[in-house]
């Protein structure tokens, strides 16, 4: 299980790294027989094959990701930023993302056993990489900016909150922008289950300050229960 709920530290990392007339419409796929429906966040558009500059940005991470045997399943960002960067190639920014361990597609996993399974996993790695500088989240995310953030290397903050809908772990990830402007980034990790199927949803922000974590993951939150009410729960 380690093997499979790992991937939503690292692979947060990466599209940290990375970095109107597409619609915000949900995006359909099949995993096997099994149909699932990806919602975008409010105010977010789907990044689309048929857009150029789209298709060679998904196609690089897919290619990142593939080397660590994750499927990406669907990336957005907003609305606003996405025409931007298709009309004269302004910076993409944060995007969410839905991803799936490859060796876990053809599983089939319960709400509860996986959600456990991911917090015990991010909770330990939390624990490990930040010996748990102080309990309350925005004081442990600060800790980790100050202490530990390296660039390019995410840090992960552990679990941000545990719920019947996911398990919520955060990572942090200093990144060069633009023109070598300094930044962070953080990305909140979801994973549940849909369908039977294991998947990890990725919502990344622009770090401000020590409510960014706060704000970021009542968002998030409303991420996952549209995911859910759109899958029939």
């Amino acid at each position: 299980m380690h093997l499979r709920v790992g991937f939503l530290l690292v692979a947060g990392g990466l599209v940290a790294a990375l970095a109107a007339s597409g619609s915000g419409v949900a995006k359909d796929v099949r995993i096997g027989p099994v149909a699932l429906t990806l919602p975008p966040p409010e105010g977010y558009c789907e990044l689309i094959a048929e857009q150029p500059s789209d298709d060679s940005w998904v196609k690089g991470l897919s290619a990142l990701l593939g080397r660590m045997q994750i499927e990406l399943l669907a990336v957005s960002a907003e609305c606003g930023r996405l025409a931007a960067w298709r009309a004269n190639g302004q910076p993409l920014g944060v995007t969410a993302t839905y991803q799936m361990p490859i060796a876990a597609k053809d599983s089939t996993f319960r709400r509860e056993q996986l959600i456990k399974d991911a917090c015990a996993f991010a909770r330990a790695e939390g624990d490990k990489l930040l010996a748990q500088a102080a309990p309350d989240v925005a004081k442990r995310l600060e800790a980790a900016i100050q202490r530990t953030v390296k660039f390019n290397a995410p840090t992960s903050l552990g679990v941000l909150a545990e719920s019947a809908d996911a398990c919520y772990s955060g990572i942090v990830t200093k990144v060069r922008i633009g023109d070598g402007t300094e930044a962070v980034r953080m990305d909140i990790s979801a994973t549940t289950v849909v369908k039977g199927k294991g998947v990890i949803y990725h919502f990344e922000a622009a770090y401000e300050n020590a409510a960014t974590v706060t704000t970021t993951l009542a968002r998030h939150r409303r991420n996952v229960s549209a995911l859910l009410a759109a899958n029939g729960g």
